[in-house]
C-alpha cells in the first residue's frame, strides 16, 4: 500500500507526459466541445492535488483557432473529480490571443456546441490571464478595437456564472482598469 502511494506522488515525474498529447488533446476536445489541439510540452501530476501544465495550446478551428496560448496550468481539487464536478483550485493562461467574431444579430459567431461538461459543474477559484489579447470581428470581417496586455483575475462560482474580473488592459492605446461582474446565465 505504502509503495502505491509513494508511486502515485512520484511516478509522474518519470513519465513523458508530452507523449500522451493525443490522449490530452481528446478529453479536452471533449469537454470543450471544439478542437483543441497542444503543439508543446505537457507536464501532469496526480498527488497530492491534480495539476497540469500544456505549451502552445490552440482552440478551435486548425487555420483560425478561436483561442491560442502559450501556456494553461490548472491545479483541480481531487474530492470534487470523485463527486463528478471540476473544482479548479487555479488556473492561469499566459499570452492568450482571442478572436471572436460577430453574427449578423450581434450575437457572437463562436460557440462550443458540442460541449460534453454541464457547466453547472465546474467552478473556478482563481483564474489569472497574463498578457492576454481580445480582438472582435464585426459580421463584415473587420475588426474592432481590440484589447491587448490584458492583465485580469478571475473566478466564477460555476461556468454558467456568476463571474468577477478584475485586472487591466490596454485598449485603442489607453490602459484602462476592468472590472467585470456578472449573474448567473439563465437556461
Amino acid at each position: 500500500m505504502i509503495l502505491a502511494i509513494l508511486a502515485a506522488f512520484v511516478g509522474p515525474y518519470f513519465v513523458d507526459w508530452t507523449a500522451y498529447r493525443p490522449q490530452i488533446e481528446a478529453e479536452a476536445s471533449r469537454l470543450a466541445g471544439m478542437r483543441v489541439r497542444v503543439l508543446g510540452g505537457a507536464e501532469v501530476r496526480l498527488l497530492p492535488t491534480p495539476w497540469i501544465t500544456l505549451d502552445e495550446v490552440r482552440v478551435g478551428a486548425v487555420d483560425a483557432p478561436l483561442v491560442t496560448a502559450r501556456r494553461v496550468y490548472a491545479e483541480i481539487d481531487l474530492p470534487s473529480l470523485l463527486k463528478g464536478e471540476i473544482h479548479v483550485l487555479s488556473l492561469g493562461v499566459d499570452a492568450p490571443v482571442v478572436n471572436l467574431s460577430l453574427a449578423a444579430d450581434g450575437r457572437l459567431a463562436e460557440a462550443a456546441a458540442g460541449a460534453t461538461v454541464d457547466p453547472a459543474t465546474v467552478s473556478l477559484d482563481a483564474v489569472t490571464i497574463t498578457d492576454g489579447t481580445v480582438s472582435i470581428a464585426g459580421p463584415d470581417g473587420v475588426f474592432q478595437p481590440r484589447a491587448e496586455d490584458i492583465d485580469l483575475t478571475l473566478d466564477a462560482r460555476s461556468l454558467a456564472g456568476p463571474y468577477k474580473a478584475d485586472g487591466t488592459a490596454v485598449v485603442a492605446g489607453v490602459r484602462t482598469a476592468v472590472r467585470i461582474g456578472t449573474g448567473a446565465a439563465e437556461a
